[in-house]
């Protein structure tokens, strides 16, 4: 990102392990997930994750949580 982006903002990525992903998508192709041609959604997402974790600032674990624990968590970490 652009280093004056980075100064006005946090970066919270919402982490999800690949099984959780994998569920909540179903088919890839009939959901419109850009994959290149012979590309598995398991590449792109190790592909994704890498660069994710790289300019996070916050990282927050979603695996089981519903919609606000998520929030919440997401708000603990912003209050400190």
């Amino acid at each position: 990102l652009h280093p004056r982006v980075r100064r006005q903002r946090q970066m919270c990525i919402r982490d999800r392990s690949y099984e959780t992903i994998k569920d909540r998508i179903g088919d890839p192709h009939e959901r419109g997930v850009a994959l290149r041609d012979g590309q598995t959604l398991r590449e792109l997402y190790e592909e994704r994750r890498v660069l994710f974790e790289k300019y996070a600032d916050i990282t927050i674990c979603e695996d089981g949580l519903t919609l606000e624990e998520t929030i919440g968590k997401v708000l603990n970490v912003l209050e400190k």
